[in-house]
C-alpha cells in the first residue's frame, strides 16, 4: 500500500431517459481532485465501467478551466480491475449517475469494506453517498446504521426537478436504514464527520470534502 495515493470512483452511467443523459456531477469530482494532487497524493480514478466517465452536461466548466481534472475523466480504470489495498483512501463524487451502478454493486462494497476494516479514510460527496447503501462485508446492508452521515436532500432533489427521475430518494433510504441522517439548508455547504467515514451534501460542499479527507489521511 502506498500512503501517498488515493483512489476516487466514479459513475459510469450516463443515461436517465430517451432524450435525458446524466452521469458525473464534475464540480464534485474536479474540485477534490485539484485538492488532493495539492495535498501532494497521487490519484488513480476508476469507475464502474471503466473508459470515458460520462458527466452531466449540467455541470461542464467554462472551457479551459478544470483541464487535468477533465482529461483524465477520459480513460478510467474498471473498478474490478483495481487493487484497493494500492491505496490509503476511497473518495466517491456523486452525480444522479451514481444512483444506478453504485448501490447493489458488490465491487463497491468491496471496496469500501476494505477501507474501513482498514481503518483508512472514505469519503463521499452528494449522490456519492450512495455507494454506502451497498451489503458491506463486515456489515452487511445495515451499514449506516447509527453512522452520523449527509447527503442530497430530499429537498435539493425536489428542487432541481429530478425527484421522478431517481429509483429512490438517498436521504429516505438513508434514514430507513438506520442513519442518523442529518441535512442542512439546500445548498449550504455542510459536511459530517463520523470517525473516518466523511460525507459532503451536495456540490456546494465539495472542498470541504475534500479538505476533511485530506485531514484524515495525513492524520
Amino acid at each position: 500500500m502506498s500512503d501517498q495515493a488515493v483512489l476516487m470512483l466514479v459513475t459510469s452511467h450516463s443515461q436517465l431517459t430517451d432524450d435525458k443523459t446524466t452521469g458525473l456531477w464534475f464540480e464534485e469530482f474536479a474540485v477534490p481532485y485539484e485538492q488532493i494532487k495539492q495535498a501532494g497524493f497521487d490519484i488513480t480514478v476508476a469507475s464502474i465501467q471503466g473508459g470515458k466517465a460520462p458527466v452531466d452536461q449540467q455541470s461542464l466548466p467554462k472551457e479551459g478551466e478544470h483541464a487535468e481534472a477533465m482529461m483524465v475523466l477520459e480513460n478510467t480504470i474498471p473498478l474490478t480491475d483495481v487493487a484497493p489495498a494500492n491505496y490509503c483512501g476511497l473518495f466517491i463524487p456523486g452525480g444522479h449517475g451514481t444512483m444506478f451502478d453504485l448501490p447493489n454493486n458488490p465491487a463497491v462494497a468491496y471496496a469500501i469494506g476494505f477501507y474501513i476494516e482498514k481503518h483508512q479514510p472514505v469519503a463521499a460527496v452528494c449522490h456519492g453517498v450512495c455507494a454506502l447503501i451497498n451489503d458491506i462485508p463486515g456489515y452487511g446492508p445495515q451499514f449506516v446504521k447509527g453512522r452520523i452521515l449527509t447527503s442530497f436532500t430530499n429537498e435539493e432533489e425536489h428542487e432541481v426537478g429530478m425527484t421522478n427521475h431517481m429509483p429512490f430518494l438517498l436521504e429516505t433510504r438513508l434514514r430507513e436504514l438506520g442513519a442518523d441522517y442529518r441535512g442542512s439548508d439546500n445548498w449550504s455547504d455542510h459536511i459530517e464527520i463520523d470517525g473516518l467515514l466523511i460525507t459532503g451534501q451536495n456540490p456546494q460542499s465539495s472542498e470541504s470534502t475534500a479538505k476533511a479527507f485530506i485531514r484524515a489521511l495525513k492524520d
